[in-house]
């Protein structure tokens, strides 16, 4: 959504001027369009000198800075824009995604539901709304608004995935696989439906879709729908006990994937090197944020994804006095490309950065809590940034969850992570050399904050829960509530991988379920119990 051609923002200029503005505005798009985003940007700045007073050519400048993922910039041009010609629909719909890519959702509703009022059969501001809403966790408003969008474009997928999606994700397995079949009568080889559909589907007492499944991958797909297909199509085949053909096509799958991606686990391995080296030399700075300020007390929970973090986090949400933002992706997104490189960290400015992120914490944190709470962050990557948490908010809460390496190993193996951030799990060697990297990190971090860092099993929570909770609330300076352990018979809207599991009632075994794989896994077992001390 680009230029609108609206020539009232015109009366100075002639039609002339106004012919070679649009026809330098179209030059522009096609750039922007076939990604040559630098030369766009050059090409729109040059010109704004020429119509600094063009909403148009204001919102493609915003446009390209949006693509470019500089939403701070984008927003400013954006209202630049709005400021000239308030009543541009693409306008304060572009806003409003900037907005919500800066995670600012109830301001971003502001302007989605502002272009809805402007063009009320737009799908795509209806759609956006319900977006905001699911981020906000308002499940209702966010079913209410995705419907509406449905209404104007029955058969739109995006809109019936949104759909399905958020019904499995607050428990309505049956729903879901409503949207996620009427999807797939409009896209039969659509991989993401198929794969959505085996995180709901229960495979002992509904066969069709493994029927369906095999017949696709005898067929010739793009790689990109080979990959879901094959996992989804492992899924139901482990569902039925069928455990050569299920870890077959998960390999197959993962392969694939890592394949077309650019992920290097190398890269991954120089952050956490470059994250010690950095904290050895700063450690001793002290950086003042107005902590006071603060109007709730944040908890984080960390650990390896698939360990367990999920589930902690649902019985602190359960908690009267406690609201879970799930995994908030602030500190990663600031933190993580200034230790790509030992150059860009050496050269990180610790007060005015952690101050500036503090305060964009806070904003987001006083954005999504009415009243005055404690606030969980459950991003399980934050360990990277524990040094740098502690001097943020220095009372804080920090949790790391552990549970049986071989257990997390398998769970990371077996799980479709979306975030390219967990692409290590397309490889069960780069998993392996991800979790010794976190083992090293988190021994590093216990050197010089081993007091701040709660460690809690998996294990032992499932075992023995009351006691775990209880000693977890009191780490956290909550009471004990009953509510608590019966964390799963809340109508939460759950967003991880582990949605159906903390929906029962705390239960022992998950950590063994990689044995059902032990003849495949066998060659990393031994490497992994004398690395990392995996139980027998």
């Amino acid at each position: 959504m680009l230029a609108s051609k609206n020539l009232i923002n015109y009366s100075n200029t002639s039609k002339r001027s106004v012919k070679e503005l649009y026809l330098h505005l179209e030059k522009i798009i096609k750039k922007l369009k076939s990604g040559e985003l630098k030369k766009a940007l050059n090409d729109a700045i040059k010109l704004q000198k020429l119509f600094p007073n063009s909403s148009d050519l204001l919102n493609i400048i915003g446009a390209i800075y949006f693509k470019q993922k500089n939403n701070s910039t984008a927003i400013k041009y954006y209202k630049k824009a709005l400021n000239i010609n308030p009543n541009t629909f693409e306008t304060v719909y572009n806003l409003g995604a900037a907005l919500k890519a800066s995670y600012k959702y109830q301001e971003s509703l502001k302007f989605f539901k502002r272009s809805a009022e402007m063009n009320p059969r737009s799908w795509r501001a209806h759609q956006e709304i319900g977006r905001c809403y699911k981020n906000l966790k308002n499940s209702s408003n966010a079913l209410s608004f995705y419907n509406r969008a449905l209404s104007i474009q029955p058969d739109q997928v995006s809109i019936l995935n949104d759909l399905g999606i958020l019904h499995g994700q607050i428990g309505q397995n049956e729903k879901a696989k409503e949207y996620f079949r009427r999807i797939l009568e409009i896209r039969p080889n659509w991989g993401k439906a198929h794969r959505h559909l085996s995180l709901v589907i229960d495979y002992k007492h509904d066969k069709e879709h493994i029927l369906d499944l095999e017949e696709l991958i005898s067929k010739k797909l793009n790689p990109i729908d080979e990959i879901q297909i094959r996992y989804a199509y492992f899924r139901a085949t482990s569902a039925i006990g069928q455990v050569d053909v299920a870890f077959e096509n998960l390999a197959k799958s993962k392969n694939l994937r890592k394949a077309h991606s650019n992920y290097n686990i190398q890269n991954e391995l120089k952050v956490f090197t470059n994250v010690k080296k950095f904290y050895k030399k700063t450690h001793n700075i002290n950086v003042v944020t107005q902590t006071e300020t603060a109007r709730v007390k944040t908890i984080f929970i960390v650990g390896m994804p698939r360990s367990g973090t999920t589930l902690v986090e649902q019985i602190l949400d359960s908690h009267s006095k406690v609201f879970s933002g799930g995994e908030v992706p602030f500190l990663g997104n600031k933190l993580y490309p200034k230790f790509l490189s030992e150059k860009s960290q050496l050269n990180f400015s610790l007060n005015s950065e952690l101050n500036f992120l503090y305060k964009d914490y806070e904003e987001f944190i006083n954005r999504l809590i009415v009243n005055p709470k404690y606030f969980v962050d459950k991003m399980p990557t934050n360990f990277l940034w524990i040094g740098q948490i502690n001097k943020l908010f220095p009372d804080t809460k920090i949790i790391n969850v552990r549970r049986d390496p071989m257990a997390v190993i398998w769970s990371n193996y077996k799980h479709y992570f979306s975030s390219k951030e967990l692409n290590f799990g397309n490889s069960l060697d780069d998993i392996i050399s991800y979790y010794e990297a976190y083992e090293s990190l988190m021994n590093f971090w216990k050197i010089y904050l081993d007091q701040k860092i709660y460690e809690l099993s998996y294990e032992n929570l499932t075992v023995k829960p009351k006691i775990e909770i209880n000693k977890l609330l009191k780490f956290c300076g909550l009471d004990w509530e009953d509510s608590c352990i019966s964390f799963y018979k809340q109508n939460s809207l759950v967003q991880t991988a582990s949605r159906s599991q903390v929906r029962k009632p705390i239960y022992t075994g998950s950590s063994d379920e990689w044995k059902k794989y032990h003849k495949h896994l066998a060659f990393i077992e031994e490497k992994v119990r004398s690395s990392l001390g995996a139980k027998e």
